[in-house]
């Protein structure tokens, strides 16, 4: 898999901080499903959790086989969500799925699931 720096490969990442190092690939993933997701979540829309969910476990698993720490990348995640709905923006269901994205990172990050 090719290895760039977040803020040089996704554009809703220009200000991701130069250490934060993950698959190219794998943040383009969960930036697009993301996107999608969080403006279904507004709209109250039904969502597929299983397909998002997956994306943050190849993110969380391939942070981790990198050797990453997992506040970094806990922080990486947040920065993610953060540029897609910003938290000031975000309804109240926005916030409740932000916080379990994060769950859902924490365990694939430690294999819990």
């Amino acid at each position: 898999m090719s290895w760039l720096p977040v803020y040089m490969r996704h554009p809703h990442l220009a200000a991701a901080a130069p250490h934060s190092y993950e698959s190219a690939d794998a943040v383009d993933a969960l930036v697009d499903v993301l996107d999608r997701t969080f403006r279904l979540v507004a709209r109250r829309a039904p969502i597929g959790v299983d397909a998002i969910r997956l994306r943050v476990r190849a993110y969380a698993e391939h942070a981790r086989a990198s050797g990453e720490p997992v506040e970094r990348v806990i922080i990486a995640l947040k920065e993610i969500v953060s540029r897609v709905v910003p938290p000031r923006d975000r309804t109240s269901e926005q916030r409740a799925f932000a916080e379990r994205l994060v769950s859902w990172c924490i365990r694939a990050y430690y294999r819990a699931d």
